[in-house]
């Protein structure tokens, strides 16, 4: 399996088709992120698919029974 670029903990994790989505979390500085990678079982790799950081942040995802999307929220400045 191939490594994420943002090593983190206390990450948000969702499934969604063929990828592995990995929301938020706390980095190696002990900052809140809110970058969001996804790893590609087929292509065997991570992407970015959001990038960032805040000194303070909450993130979610989650998915609707009803829509193919998944829905990723950042709370910024708790």
């Amino acid at each position: 399996m191939a490594c994420m670029k943002n090593s983190r903990s206390r990450m948000g994790i969702a499934v969604l088709h063929d990828y592995i989505y990995v929301v938020g979390g706390i980095g190696v500085r002990s900052q809140h992120m809110t970058a969001v990678e996804r790893y590609s079982i087929k292509e065997v790799r991570f992407e970015s698919v959001r990038e960032g950081e805040r000194e303070e942040a909450a993130t979610s995802c989650a998915r609707r029974e009803s829509s193919p999307r998944l829905s990723i929220d950042i709370v910024a400045d708790l």
